[in-house]
């Protein structure tokens, strides 16, 4: 399900299942406030679009993020490659130097 060798990629379903999850989450709040009392249905409809626009957003974002790995790697793992992270690489030197 998720790519091989690169822990950072997301699920293969990663984008489509959160577009098709915003979709119904916008028309879910667009259908049901309308029920309410004069200025809200309005309000809640703008700050339900503002919120859905900032998770596509997001999403678009992780999703192109995936796609280059941490910096310092070649493979996109913590450990894995070239270079490791400060922290990993401080205590194999301490271990190593008793």
């Amino acid at each position: 399900m998720t790519g091989t060798g690169n822990d950072a990629r997301r699920p293969s379903g990663f984008l489509i299942g959160s577009i098709i999850a915003l979709s119904f989450g916008t028309v879910f709040v667009m259908v049901n406030s309308g029920g309410l009392s004069s200025p809200w249905p309005i309000v809640i409809r703008v700050v339900g679009l503002v919120i859905a626009v900032a998770l596509l957003v997001a999403v678009l974002r992780v999703r192109h993020l995936a796609g280059q790995g941490r910096p310092g790697t070649s493979t996109g793992s913590p450990t894995g490659g070239t270079g490791m992270w400060s922290p990993v690489r401080s205590l194999r030197c301490s271990a190593g130097s008793t």
